[in-house]
């Protein structure tokens, strides 16, 4: 469909469009302008928005576990290592195909609600969590898991990558994903780097001060040189990275590789810090925005982590230290760029992954800076339409096609059985 998209502001990252009307041909951003004078020049365009929207690029989730909505709120309040073993992964070990398409089903709505366009996974039954993105509208990066000890989906590590190359061939859009350097050998990491192929590889690095020891006395250095000896930095996303160094600060900006901020799982599960992103910013790195799974986050929303990222900055380096106009980047053409999708701003010959927010709200008013309000004042729930590669998808806050109640449905089904 042809589309003319009007709002009082539009954000693309360091600018803002007052007017704003922009035009959508088959999936892709023709014209960015005037509503006004646009309106005359497409008259049969299909309308959509006004002056009480504030249209913003998709947001990107640059790291989740999107089926882990079923495991949301178990065991609150215990250090990671504590919760993965006591918590999740008696429970991992139980899960079947159908309860990932379910959890990831779930995942996905929230998030597509939330105004998030697309996202990058790591998990397991990864086709399953295709077909519910795929169902729901949300693009999606399939982080297939390879670990040293068994899966759910795959015993081996060769088996995981066996498995990721028939998701390749189905059409998905897949992503090589080594859980972390202590549960993959360096055999592993190898087949890894090989599968990739040159693409995009996603990694926990650096999680908690525990980890990166472990690291050390393993490797005789810290995580991020133990990647570049192995060649693995360039087009890394390294999710969390909470305990990278200075020195490897310097190393990541001088390669293509981007770190993955996820700041409410990082304070949930106790790490004693989250990415240190100003000074990430300062070498001139990456950064991007993730949620983590809904087990160590309970909530799939990048607008709170872009709160969330910008207290905890101003608290650690200085009320100047991070602007909102800067996670707003985090949050969309940063994220964008880590995954190579041509996206993420709202320009002429990108893909239209758009989102209008309704400002029409009491939490809105006064409105000095739209750039301030989305990232202190909104809320999720202000997200009113969501576009994916063009297409409505979202709508006055709902889904054009999926319904909750089925989707808990299957979700409760699953909870039933692995409780």
């Amino acid at each position: 469909m042809e589309w003319l998209i009007g709002a009082r502001y539009a954000l693309t990252p360091r600018k803002k469009l007052t007017n704003a009307g922009v035009v959508v041909e088959e999936g892709v951003i023709v014209e960015v302008g005037d509503f006004e004078k646009l309106k005359h020049k497409y008259p049969r365009y299909e309308r959509i928005g006004g002056r009480e929207y504030l249209l913003v690029p998709g947001f990107v989730n640059a790291h989740t576990h999107v089926a882990m909505t079923l495991f949301r709120g178990v065991e609150d309040d215990k250090p990671l290592n504590a919760w993965l073993r006591e918590a999740v992964w008696p429970k991992e070990a139980k899960l079947r195909p159908e309860d990932c398409y379910a959890g990831a089903l779930l995942g996905c709505l929230e998030m597509v609600l939330n105004g998030v366009t697309c996202f990058l996974d790591m998990y397991f039954y990864e086709e399953e969590v295709g077909k519910a993105a795929k169902e729901v509208g949300i693009r999606a990066f399939l982080g297939v898991g390879v670990i040293d000890f068994p899966l759910p989906d795959a015993k081996t590590p060769k088996e995981a990558l066996k498995n990721a190359e028939k998701l390749r061939k189905k059409g998905y859009r897949v992503v090589i994903s080594p859980h972390s350097l202590l549960t993959c050998s360096k055999e592993t990491l190898e087949m890894c780097k090989e599968a990739a192929k040159g693409d995009v590889i996603h990694m926990h690095v650096s999680e908690t001060e525990e980890e990166v020891e472990r690291v050390k006395r393993k490797y005789g250095k810290p995580p991020f040189f133990v990647l570049e000896e192995l060649g693995m930095l360039e087009k890394l996303v390294a999710a969390h990275a909470t305990w990278i160094s200075r020195e490897e600060l310097r190393l990541v900006a001088e390669r293509e590789c981007s770190l993955v901020a996820c700041p409410s799982a990082a304070m949930k599960l106790s790490y004693g810090r989250v990415v240190p992103v100003v000074d990430a910013l300062n070498v001139g790195a990456n950064v991007c925005l993730g949620t983590d799974g809904a087990g160590s986050n309970n909530r799939l929303d990048i607008l709170l982590e872009g709160r969330e990222i910008l207290l905890y900055a101003k608290n650690a380096w200085g009320a100047e230290s991070l602007k909102a106009e800067q996670v707003l980047e985090f949050m969309t053409s940063t994220g964008a760029k880590a995954l190579g999708l041509n996206a993420g701003e709202i320009k002429e010959g990108r893909e239209a992954d758009l989102v209008l927010i309704n400002m029409d709200k009491p939490h809105w008013t006064p409105c000095y800076d739209p750039c301030s309000n989305l990232l202190y004042a909104s809320l999720a729930s202000d997200v009113d339409c969501v576009f994916v590669k063009g297409e409505l998808i979202v709508e006055g806050g709902k889904h054009k096609k999926l319904e909750l109640e089925k989707v808990a449905g299957l979700v409760e089904k699953a909870k039933n059985r692995l409780a």
